[in-house]
């Protein structure tokens, strides 16, 4: 991509820019101030901007006020969480019995205070899930304010020094619904502790051994503040050689990133040990921690059966905290780069470009002490730090072929090649070869071929590994149907991982997964074609047409498998690598699945067209420009694969071709086109847009099985398609394609404003529903529900 900055900038301008959604929220405010001066021998310019985006709440939209649209808010099968503020109780040695031995989990009756036992009655996964998805953004909150400046002075007639600094801010924060606490068999770490008979609110008289909870009192706040800096300097010129002009420049470059994290609503896994631990009533009526021979002074004893009253302030003040995190990257570098021609050929100069380049980068993940000792609930994260450094060499020559003849108005050939030297990753050369020809002046085709080498960055290496809890489907529970040879590697064991126990049910919808960074990744190789033409006939002028075809095949290339997906991957591909990343505890119950970044050993392959066709035209009515830009996708999935894995026909880990397939918040869309036409007549303007998104095919036979399980089966025919075997459910969901209309309209005042209005989603297009992703049940990348309507206003002084 090619940036081309202004030289030089005379006069002001400010620019103010206000919208909002039709249904009154996420209201959009942008301010912009750019002053410039320039004289013959240098130039300044300042810029200051400043953004404020205020949130949209899931639940203040019909599609994503519940887990799953479509099956109601409390449906533990189809996506509430069985974590909820009227608790979740077992006992016995997996948590999964009641106190009179029978299978099953207690909950409290809705109005009861959770004082004995006959308060509460056994938990139903259909009607006492907990709706987590109203507290959770649409559209998250944020600030963001810039400060730049660039100057260039003209030292001498052939030597000039330029800078560019760049200051960047950004505070935004996401909110999700109140913590959940797993406890007993259920939790991870240190909140593997069961609740003792002796805790002063313990209505049963025996040990919970499983305790699932979620407070009320303050909701899980993610807060970010970012800053970034940026440094660019250098001095170019230009000199004569041998007869010939040459151009130079050498230049540093120095960026920063540094960003704070603080989270509101954690909780001390100690604190809630000690608080749910021995409690007794002492001399003064007061709920006191530890026994009346040994009390423990200030402690709070903790009440989870008491429903969303039974959990207090002051209990959530003794046992919770908020986080801080910092995640730091720097990057520097210098360069020195040399241009110009080297001799005459027939056709024309022989040009190159040759230099060295140097960069060094830097990181460092620093979680909160607690988070990262493991003694926090909520995710889990490791302290990581490293860098490397980079030397490289280049040289580019374009070398004239044929000129002015017939069938070769323009021949030429691109010779490049680059050699790097990685401080971790050893030495690698790329070469690169292109072609551009006009057989005739209306059109040039154009082709390249190129060898490539990425290694990982900073963040894909150094980014501590911490524990998150998304959406899982386990094969292996009661409530997959698993059949078959699925059954066989779920109940038997398989690759190493242990057996689940007959009747297993999944406990709830969302699973430990660990993400993050991964020290051991190797850099991609990768192998790139292009070919594409450009034609603009004379004989329509104002016509262009752009057609590239492009095939790029990445060889190791880095990555992140879904949870869902090596889960499927283990179990119904039977792959004994993505088992290694499935940890099973007691009964079966996954207690981790590892979703690191990681290098993907069959690679990756993608194949696809681009056109773009442009059409200027002036009438009596005005001037008119159609710009139509379409990207078709032919082939996106793992190298070396047919177009569909026939043996393994699961959308949810298709290992061939994956366009037109949905994976959570990775929409493989075939085809994606964007039609703008713009008029402008005199001061006026006017602009349409029309966008459009394929369709997509998404992996539903969770939704299916959870759907008959939870005696819903009317709600199973929301699945398009219904499963091909018992032993590969490919019970398939098509999300619907889409199409987006953007209108508007500008002036251009007599006192040298620019006034434009407008509306994003004209006609107000629902995102499609998808079952698939995480949250809010439409992907994320798809416009948020509503119109909405903007005004803005630039002045030029």
């Amino acid at each position: 991509i090619n940036i081309t900055m202004r030289d030089s900038y005379d006069g002001a301008e400010a620019t103010a820019f206000l919208g909002e959604n039709e249904e009154g929220d996420g209201r959009v405010e942008q301010y912009d101030f750019t002053i410039g001066s320039s004289t013959d021998r240098a130039s300044v310019l300042l810029n200051a901007s400043y953004t404020k985006q205020e949130p949209i709440l899931a639940g203040d939209r019909e599609i994503s006020a519940v887990p799953r649209f479509g099956f109601g808010a409390n449906n533990a099968f189809l996506g509430a969480s069985t974590t909820t503020p009227f608790g979740r109780f077992g006992f016995g040695p997996t948590g999964a019995r009641l106190p009179n031995g029978a299978s099953g989990t207690l909950t409290l009756i809705p109005g009861r205070p959770g004082t004995s036992a006959a308060d509460f009655r056994p938990f139903d996964g259909v009607t006492d899930g907990f709706n987590f998805a109203p507290d959770n953004y649409l559209q998250t909150p944020q600030e963001r304010t810039a400060l730049y400046a660039q100057a260039r002075y003209d030292i001498t007639e052939n030597v000039s020094f330029n800078a560019t600094v760049l200051y960047n801010e950004r505070r935004s924060a996401q909110l999700l619904a109140a913590e959940p606490l797993f406890l007993g068999v259920g939790g991870v770490g240190l909140g593997r502790f069961s609740i003792p008979a002796t805790n002063v609110f313990n209505p049963f008289g025996v040990e919970v051994t499983r305790a699932q909870y979620r407070n009320t009192v303050q909701l899980r706040d993610f807060d970010q503040d970012v800053d970034t800096f940026y440094f660019g300097g250098g001095f170019d010129g230009a000199f004569d050689a041998f007869d010939r002009a040459l151009s130079w420049n050498v230049d540093y470059i120095y960026t920063d990133n540094e960003r704070h994290d603080r989270t509101v609503g954690l909780f001390d896994l100690n604190r809630l040990r000690a608080g749910l631990g021995p409690s007794f009533i002492n001399a003064a009526g007061v709920p006191t921690c530890g026994t009346p021979t040994a009390p423990i002074t200030g402690c709070v004893p903790i009440n989870l059966f008491g429903g969303p009253d039974g959990f207090t302030p002051e209990m959530a003040d003794f046992a919770g905290f908020t986080g801080q995190a910092t995640l730091y990257k720097k990057n520097y570098g210098y360069g020195a780069n040399l241009t110009g021609d080297l001799f005459d050929l027939p056709a024309g100069p022989l040009a190159f470009a040759a230099g060295y380049e140097y960069r060094r980068e830097f990181g460092f993940d620093q979680p909160d002490a607690l988070v990262q000792s493991g003694v926090a609930t909520g995710n889990l994260r490791s302290l990581v730090r490293g860098g490397f450094s980079l030397d490289e060499l280049y040289a580019e020559f374009n070398i004239p072929i044929l000129k002015d003849l017939p069938f070769a108005h323009t021949f030429e050939l691109a010779l490049a090649a680059r050699y790097s030297d990685y401080s971790n990753f050893g030495d690698t050369t790329n070469p690169k070869v292109g072609l551009r020809w006009k057989p005739v002046d209306d059109l040039l085709i154009r082709a390249n071929w190129s060898k490539g080498f990425r290694a990982p960055n900073v963040s894909e290496l150094f980014t501590g590994t911490a524990d998150a809890f998304p959406q899982i489907n386990d094969p292996c529970s009661a409530s997959q149907n698993p059949a078959g040879v699925v059954a066989a590697r779920c109940f038997g064991g398989f690759a190493g991982v242990g057996p689940v126990a007959p009747g297993y049910q999944q406990a709830g919808p969302q699973i430990r997964v660990t993400v993050g960074g991964n020290p051991r990744l190797t850099p991609e190789k990768a192998e790139t074609r292009t070919l594409g033409l450009v034609y603009s006939p004379g004989w329509l002028e104002g016509l262009d047409v752009y057609l590239d075809w492009y095939r790029i095949e990445i060889e190791n290339s880095i990555g992140v498998r879904s949870a869902n997906f090596i889960v499927n991957d283990c179990y119904v591909g039977g792959n004994p690598g993505a088992c290694a990343l499935v940890t099973r505890g007691a009964g079966g119950i996954v207690t981790d699945i590892r979703a690191t970044v990681l290098n993907l050993q069959a690679g990756t392959e993608v194949e696809g067209y681009d056109l773009t066709l442009s059409y200027r035209f002036d009438t009596r009515f005005g001037r008119f420009e159609i710009d139509w830009d379409s990207a078709y996708v032919s082939y996106l999935g793992e190298l070396g694969q047919p177009d569909f894995n026939e043996q393994l026909p699961d959308l949810s880990f298709a290992f061939g071709n994956q366009v037109g397939v949905y994976f959570d918040t990775n929409p493989n869309w075939r085809l994606k086109s964007n039609l703008s036409t713009h008029w402008q007549l005199g001061d006026w303007g006017a602009t349409l847009t029309a966008r459009y998104l394929s369709a997509l095919d998404e992996n539903c036979a969770s939704v299916r099985n959870a759907a008959v399980a939870s005696g819903s089966p009317d709600l199973a025919a929301l699945c398009d398609r219904v499963p091909g075997t018992p032993q590969f459910p490919v019970a398939e969901h098509t999300i619907d394609d889409i199409r987006y209309f953007d209108a508007q309209l500008t002036w251009a005042s007599p006192w040298d404003a620019r006034i434009a209005a407008g509306v994003r989603n004209l006609t107000d297009a629902g995102p499609p529903v998808s079952y698939g992703t995480f949250a809010n049940s439409f992907d994320p990348q798809y416009e948020v529900p509503g119109r909405f309507w903007y005004v803005s206003y630039t002045q030029k002084f």
